[in-house]
């Protein structure tokens, strides 16, 4: 159990790189990273530092709150487009609907993993946690370059 752990954590660890570096090649400078709670913020802020500063990219980070729609409400004007939010899937769709509510667009890129919780509701799907497995194994990352074509 433990090395799975220990895999798994090294494979999301070279995801997160991974789009850092995606971000850069595209000419991202700024970076705006939202953490979903204080335990992914613990354990990916030294990793999320240390990508950045390979690719001499600013960061700048919104503190864990429980109310992730409220963060996604309440994000600066000045506060970076590209934002990595870094947590769950049931949190992501809190923030975005949060998001939603501003005026500027954002662009949110994920690094989510779905972990034993609390079931919830998001937008009128309940979500829960299932300990038979994972519902699919598929994960993609696609972005936008500035002028509109995917990449990745």
């Amino acid at each position: 159990m433990a090395q799975a752990l220990t895999s798994l954590l090294r494979a999301e660890r070279a995801n997160l790189a991974h789009i850092v570096k995606s971000l850069s090649l595209v000419g991202t400078k700024d970076l705006g990273v939202i953490y979903a709670s204080p335990q992914e913020h613990a354990l990916y802020r030294a990793d999320v530092a240390r990508s950045a500063a390979r690719m001499s990219m600013q960061i700048s980070t919104s503190q864990p709150a429980l109310d992730l729609k409220s963060v996604g409400q309440k994000l600066a004007a000045s506060s970076p487009a590209v934002q990595l939010f870094i947590g769950g899937t049931p949190e992501l769709a809190q923030l975005t609907a949060g998001l939603e509510q501003q005026s500027r667009r954002r662009y949110v890129l994920a690094l989510a993993a779905f972990q034993k919780r609390e079931s919830i509701d998001v937008g009128g799907f309940r979500v829960s946690y299932n300990a038979a497995g994972r519902g699919s194994q598929f994960a993609t990352q696609s972005m936008l370059a500035k002028d509109g074509h995917t990449v990745g």
